[in-house]
């Protein structure tokens, strides 16, 4: 298991994963689009959590704050999807890489593209990992009158 990992109780009840790719896009006024895809490949996601008691949120407090704002760099445990390993559209790791890959829909490759570094390496998919750093220097946190704590995260993931 990596470390440092962000505990994984109380868990998120729901994770937004987003893909984001770097590409220039030009649109001419006869509608005729351009793109260019500069740089690589990264995904960013939300942990929204479910409203719970100060003390359940207590160790999550402490980890966020030992990160230091986007400085920290952390583990988060990907669920899955399904009960088929390494079916389409599943995240998967690689053993001797930090990057976060998806199976693509032909079940075989993984998006984006392998490197020549990961070529060789043993593909793992479960438990899978993503390496993030806090999206912000600023987590809110609100504290309900009912005492009960709303809270959520954005992360984005640390090649």
């Amino acid at each position: 298991m990596p470390t440092p990992i962000l505990p994984e109780v109380p868990s998120p009840v729901s994770f937004e994963f987003k893909s984001k790719v770097n590409t220039v896009k030009s649109e001419s006024l006869s509608g005729k689009i351009l793109t260019r895809k500069i740089g690589g490949q990264r995904f960013e996601l939300t942990l929204k959590y479910a409203p719970m008691k100060k003390n359940e949120f207590g160790e999550i407090a402490a980890f966020l704050n030992e990160q230091e704002g986007c400085n920290g760099i952390f583990f988060v445990r990907v669920p899955q999807l399904g009960d088929t390993l390494g079916a389409a559209g599943e995240y998967v790791n690689y053993d001797n890489h930090n990057k976060l890959y998806q199976v693509k829909s032909d079940g075989t490759s993984v998006y984006p593209d392998t490197i020549e570094d990961v070529t060789s390496a043993t593909l793992v998919n479960n438990p899978v990992y993503i390496r993030v750093s806090l999206r912000n220097n600023i987590q809110q946190i609100n504290y309900g009158a009912d005492g009960f704590v709303r809270f959520e995260i954005d992360l984005v993931e640390r090649l």
